[in-house]
């Protein structure tokens, strides 16, 4: 297989990894909305 194979595999499990771990760390930082209606 291509250079550019393993290249374009390592480009697309990096940019998961960093798409996992910022969602992640947005997730933590997110409060539930409560309704202000009673």
């Amino acid at each position: 297989m291509e250079s550019r194979y393993w290249l374009s595999l390592q480009a697309e499990c990096d940019m998961r990894m960093v798409t996992r771990q910022s969602r992640d760390k947005v997730a933590a930082r997110i409060r539930e909305f409560q309704s202000l209606v009673v």
